[in-house]
């Protein structure tokens, strides 16, 4: 029917294993699409007009920002619909819907004149160009990023990564009195395929931790703690990505100037090439740091007090680690109790959130979360990932670092991340909420689903969160 649109009356409607037949007219896509799927139909065929082309099926307005449809669809020609509605008048028609991935390796010019390839089109649109475009611009600016004056300290250089080792390796680093002085603390990684092409690549997006243990903090909890998180790409060997963690410094202690780091995923999972670099950047030589403030770009200043003198983190206190699977019993914590030490002019809360794994609600992958710090019993600090399950929530974050054109689901939203990019602190001043003078103070976490704790009826997932205060004190 040209003038098909949802049925009101009949709300009753049973699809169960059959495919829709319907014109592309009337109300849009998505809406034809969620009412087949509500009621059982097994994928959706739309046809165009009379002497109009066929279209891509896509998202329009606010329905892109609406959760994704698990139902396949495609559009045909209005002479091939009346094929099929003839034949319909002979009896049932079978059709099937397959996916098949068609041999094609797609290349292009990048940033620089060089030949790249282009990835895995999920399906034909002009708009995978467009991905692997904003691509190359974030290359170029990564690559102006990586020529800024900076102290490059080496720390793995293209090892295997696989099994439950990972890449591991013993590394001397500058002293803990020398990084405080450096206003910003960088990890550079970069994540290549063991072979030449991207389909020698690892086929899964996993998550990718990077642990450190200095010497002298063997039997702390700040041993095998982890100083950086990315998530693995879909089968493309291009990542690479630039992360300031100059906050978690702290963890960066050690008596003889050496500390063991380890890159890992899941022991099961394909092996990739990795490589990390930490850049110390920008180094404040003065406890005054006025002057030096106004030569560095912003979002690299060092932190002062109000007075103007330079801080720099010194210790911190984990507020949970780990993470825990996320159901009724996930907010079942009690707040921890700590004291700001003596000398300490500022307090950070820190925190590397991520949702994995998928319930009834499709939580925590693709479901909106809010996570929320209680300072005291009276400040609320939140961040949401209303990103989450959006049809192009982590494509449209290419420009960011979000590796385009992966074989695989990449272009969703995701909650707290994306695949093929890092998973970049937060960070939130709490100065002003604790209480600096020694005496008690409690901070307590908790993370909701629709404004509530979840309490999911199946599989439920799970919140990998690292969070932790961090003190600040003068140079």
């Amino acid at each position: 029917d040209k003038n098909w649109k949802l049925p009101v009356a009949d709300a009753a409607a049973n699809y169960s294993g059959q495919i829709v037949l319907t014109s592309d007219q009337g109300c849009d896509y998505y809406t034809k699409l969620s009412y087949a799927f509500k009621h059982g139909a097994k994928g959706m065929i739309m046809y165009a007009a009379a002497g109009k082309p066929v279209m891509e099926i896509k998202c329009e307005g606010k329905s892109c920002d609406y959760a994704p449809i698990n139902l396949p669809a495609t559009m045909i020609s209005y002479n091939d619909a009346n094929i099929i509605i003839a034949s319909l008048t002979h009896g049932p028609v079978s059709l099937s819907f397959n996916r098949t991935e068609l041999d094609h390796f797609y290349f292009m010019s990048d940033y620089y004149g060089k030949l790249a390839e282009g990835g895995w089109f999920l399906y034909p649109a002009l708009m995978f160009l467009d991905f692997e475009a904003m691509w190359f611009d974030y290359q170029a600016r990564m690559d102006h990023r990586l020529k800024e004056p900076a102290k490059v300290v080496p720390v793995i250089d293209n090892m295997v990564m696989h099994g439950p080792a990972g890449a591991n390796v013993t590394v001397a680093i500058p002293s803990f009195d020398e990084l405080r002085h450096y206003s910003t603390v960088e990890l550079m990684c970069e994540l290549t395929c063991p072979g030449k092409f991207d389909l020698d690549c690892a086929t899964w997006d996993r998550t990718m931790g990077l642990s450190v243990c200095c010497h002298g903090q063997e039997g702390t909890p700040f041993c095998n703690y982890e100083l950086g998180r990315w998530i693995t790409p879909f089968r493309r060997g291009i990542g690479y990505w630039l992360t300031d963690v100059t906050p978690l410094l702290p963890l960066l202690k050690s008596t003889d100037g050496k500390c063991s780091l380890a890159m890992r995923t899941d022991p099961w999972a394909q092996p990739w090439n990795v490589s990390l670099k930490m850049l110390l950047k920008n180094e404040v030589k003065s406890r005054s740091s006025a002057a030096i403030q106004a030569s560095i770009p912003e979002r690299k200043r060092t932190m002062v007090d109000g007075s103007g003198t330079a801080l720099a983190p010194s210790s911190m206190v984990s507020i949970i680690h780990g993470g825990a699977t996320f159901d009724k019993h996930f907010n079942n914590r009690t707040a921890l109790e700590f004291k700001v030490p003596s000398g300490v002019r500022a307090v950070r809360l820190v925190s590397v959130i991520t949702g994995h794994g998928s319930d009834n609600n499709g939580c925590g992958e693709f479901c909106v979360t809010k996570h929320v710090f209680t300072v005291n019993n009276q400040y609320n600090n939140s961040i949401e990932f209303g990103n989450a399950g959006t049809p192009l929530g982590c494509a449209l974050n290419t420009p960011m670092g979000v590796v385009p054109n992966e074989h695989g689901t990449w272009l969703y939203g995701r909650d707290g991340w994306c695949d093929g990019q890092e998973v970049e602190p937060w960070v939130v001043d709490i100065t002003k909420q604790v209480n600096m003078d020694g005496s008690a103070n409690k901070i307590l976490y908790q993370a909701y689903f629709n404004g509530h704790t979840p309490n999911p009826t199946a599989s439920p997932g799970s919140i990998a969160v690292d969070s932790e205060v961090v003190y600040y004190t003068p140079l």
